[in-house]
């Protein structure tokens, strides 16, 4: 069990020992041992910020982030732009976020209670028929709601006014973006370089499936200036067979000339929040071009410092 004073012991170690690492006979370890230095210092001082979790961000900062929905608030990188999203976009994104909002589960059933009462006695709405009106309908039939009240049904808060408003047709967007621990750049960045920050993986909570994509675009809507929300914007490898799979060594590939999800239709779902992916980097398979292994990656500066404090 370490305490508060053994951490300022251990960050006092490091520091001393940054001040003797200017050995320039000896570069390498010089530079060596002047990382685990700094990394030594930035753990130390970070458990006594009091985080059990902490995030270096190199300086950067992030503001308002309570206004972020989702938590998909982070840190633009690179140049900020404004762009009028078509109506199509807007929809998916739209959608996309009504989807997930807790608050209006109970306006989805009163919804999908409506739809049951249209159809006959005798007809059955599967799970896949249901999720398919709520992504075709319920975007539109909220608005409606909304400005007729006393229908009855679920109460109806400023929150939910706001989400059924829809967002603004001028949304921001980003050629990088960093959040929990990860940098993430679109595809247009980084095609021609050695490094690469454009490739996502979605795990579902649900089954444990994984979605392989690429970010095209970076895109943060708002909603009256209430409320805000990113969504990485990709091309989505075809998941039901045809564009994932593993070698005989148990690694994963997939294959992007198998897209689904495109965005070309309006039924399409392209979106996926900022905080939902994780970064994973692609290497092509050198004897089947058009298949691509995937190796994930780990967050910088991200030290799980929960080490009991005596009272």
């Amino acid at each position: 069990m370490i305490n508060i004073l053994q951490v300022y012991v251990i960050c006092r170690f490091f520091l001393i020992l940054k001040d003797y690492v200017g050995n320039k006979a000896q570069p390498e370890g010089s530079i060596a041992e002047g990382f685990i230095a700094e990394e030594g210092i930035s753990y130390c001082s970070k458990y006594l910020e009091g985080n059990s979790q902490n995030i270096r961000t190199n300086g950067l900062s992030l503001e308002n982030k309570d206004v972020f929905l989702f938590s998909s608030g982070g840190i633009s990188l690179g140049k900020v732009s404004s762009l009028v999203l078509d109506d199509k976009s807007l929809t998916q994104a739209h959608r996309y976020v009504l989807r997930h909002c807790d608050s209006l589960i109970p306006l989805r059933e009163h919804f999908k209670d409506g739809e049951k009462r249209k159809r006959r006695a005798h007809t059955h709405l599967t799970t896949s028929d249901v999720e398919k009106l709520i992504n075709e309908k319920f975007h539109e039939w909220l608005r409606l709601r909304i400005t007729v009240m006393g229908d009855g049904g679920p109460e109806v808060t400023e929150e939910i006014k706001v989400l059924a408003k829809g967002p603004n047709k001028i949304a921001r967007t980003y050629k990088g973006f960093f959040i929990n621990g990860y940098t993430f750049h679109i595809k247009i960045r980084d095609e021609n370089k050695k490094t690469q920050n454009y490739g996502v993986v979605n795990s579902t909570e649900i089954g444990n499936f994984n979605y392989y994509g690429k970010i095209n675009d970076i895109i943060e809507i708002n909603y009256s200036d209430k409320f805000k929300v990113v969504l990485f914007k990709c091309d989505w490898a075809n998941t039901t067979g045809t564009g994932v799979k593993q070698n005989q060594f148990g690694y994963t590939l997939v294959n992007f000339s198998r897209l689904i999800h495109t965005g070309h239709k309006l039924e399409d779902d392209p979106f996926v929040f900022s905080s939902q992916v994780e970064p994973v980097y692609y290497i092509q398979d050198p004897k089947n071009t058009n298949w691509n292994f995937v190796v994930r990656m780990r967050p910088r500066d991200v030290y799980d410092s929960s080490i009991s404090r005596s009272k």
